[in-house]
């Protein structure tokens, strides 16, 4: 027969109380087959390393286009955790965008995109190349025959912020469109359809 034993830490001089909770039900805590630390409850910092610890979205079907050479702010999105981040935890961000472009002959123009941290006044990305990561380009390829396409960007980032409070905000550099083709002013049809875009961040515990 197997055996619990409770063991106290000579380092230590606190007590350790092991409280029955209120109930009228007889219940069987089963401990698991495994060395380690069990956590049923405590705060963000109980949590080991890795562990997502808050999650916050933000997406948008409303129309963006754009002709300009540097980062701009869409305006569609803006994204804020809940609670603020503990200091040196990271943020994964993840960015799905509806693009096509922005106006006949555009062609396959490349659209950029970053998180701009509006807290810590930073693009969160690569500057010139803009997509969060950085070094990733997608291409939305139009056609001269009034069939246009919406293409979907991805892009993503484990970075360490800042500040305690990230505001992260979709920016573009780009001659291209969110959320639309270019016959489809803002009315999805059987001819043009129309897409979403969204912000995905996460705190992860250093």
């Amino acid at each position: 027969m197997s055996k619990v034993v409770i063991q106290g830490n000579a380092s230590g001089t606190g007590n350790f109380t092991i409280a029955a909770p209120n109930s009228n039900t007889d219940r069987t805590l089963t401990l698991p087959d495994v060395a380690g630390t069990v956590l049923t409850s405590g705060s963000n910092a109980d949590f080991p390393t890795g562990s997502v610890l808050q999650v916050a979205q933000a997406s948008a079907t409303g129309e963006f286009t754009s002709s300009s050479t540097s980062f701009v702010d869409t305006g569609l999105i803006t994204v804020s955790f809940p609670n603020n981040i503990q200091s040196g935890n990271k943020v994964l961000v993840q960015i799905e965008a509806s693009i096509s472009e922005a106006y006949s002959g555009s062609w396959a123009a490349p659209i950029y995109l970053t998180a701009y941290c509006t807290s810590q006044s930073a693009n969160i990305g690569d500057a010139t190349t803009g997509i969060v990561g950085g070094n990733a380009v997608a291409n939305a390829q139009g056609y001269t025959n009034n069939q246009y396409d919406i293409d979907r960007l991805y892009g993503s980032l484990l970075y360490t912020p800042t500040v305690t409070n990230p505001t992260l905000k979709l920016y573009m550099r780009s001659i291209l469109a969110f959320n639309r083709t270019i016959g489809s002013a803002n009315n999805a049809s059987s001819t043009y359809d129309v897409g979403g875009t969204r912000m995905t961040i996460m705190e992860i515990a250093a």
